[in-house]
């Protein structure tokens, strides 16, 4: 309750004492939620370290840039087969249209 003090009418007496207890029932809400976020956290935390061997973070990473690495490495073998054949099928094309074009003339040539 409020402590007696001078000059404070009943009513104010009531109003007083009401938001207190409006502070104190809003200050236990506030604590309830944050007690029940701090466990989901906390189990949440427990949860992802489950993901990693032995709780090895470093080899985790380490393991997904090595998958990453190998990729880029594949994909850059494709690029570079891809770029052999097309010089390779460029280059046939060209000597083919020569071979054709020394018999054309030849026969032109005749």
């Amino acid at each position: 309750m409020i402590a007696e003090t001078p000059g404070l009418g009943g009513d104010t007496k009531v109003i007083l004492t009401a938001l207190r207890d409006m502070q104190a029932e809003t200050q236990r809400d506030s604590d309830a939620k944050h007690e029940a976020n701090r466990k989901e956290m906390l189990a949440l935390s427990a949860a992802v370290k489950t993901a990693f061997p032995d709780g090895d973070f470093d080899g985790h990473r380490r393991y997904h840039e090595l998958l990453i690495a190998r990729e880029e490495q594949r994909q850059q073998i494709r690029r570079e087969v891809l770029t052999h054949l097309l010089k390779g099928s460029t280059w046939a094309m060209l000597i083919g249209l020569l071979v054709m074009l020394l018999r054309v003339l030849k026969d032109y040539l005749k």
